[in-house]
């Protein structure tokens, strides 16, 4: 963002979010969470579900 007058205030820039998401307690998300920061993602959102209905 620019001012005329104060210069330059703060530059955005975009933040990559993440989403893991296992079906079972018995399962991890750690591969999942391992690959989306791999491929560049600032914060990642984890669920488990009970998978039972």
């Amino acid at each position: 963002m620019l001012n005329k007058r104060f210069g330059v205030i703060a530059k955005a820039s975009p933040m990559i979010l993440g989403y893991a998401r296992v079906s079972t307690r018995d399962q991890t998300v750690a591969l999942q969470v391992d690959a989306l920061r791999a491929a560049g993602c600032a914060k990642v959102l984890t669920e488990v579900a009970s998978g039972a209905i």
